[in-house]
């Protein structure tokens, strides 16, 4: 649910600086899928693999953020998402 969040928070900066369109290019990925990412609705278990692509573009557009930080950040969300599963 956090890595949910957390992407869709990426999504929306990436599309807010450079629009829908090429955010979907950028990231290659279908209209529908980013719509979903865009409004956390999003049910993939294997989302831990689109972090990475997703971070990359968000850090080119936002440069003074430091892409092991984002990717970290990701992670740590979805380790806390595992664990909650758990319990």
């Amino acid at each position: 649910m956090k890595l949910n969040l957390y992407i869709s928070k990426l999504i929306r900066s990436i599309i807010c600086k450079v629009g829908r369109q090429e955010a979907r290019k950028a990231i290659k990925i279908r209209r529908e899928t980013l719509y979903l990412w865009e409004y956390n609705k999003f049910k993939n278990d294997n989302q831990i693999k689109n972090l990475a692509p997703i971070s990359k573009e968000y850090c080119k557009l936002h440069p003074k953020e430091d892409l092991k930080e984002v990717l970290m950040q990701g992670l740590h969300f979805y380790l806390e998402d595992i664990l909650k599963e758990k319990v």
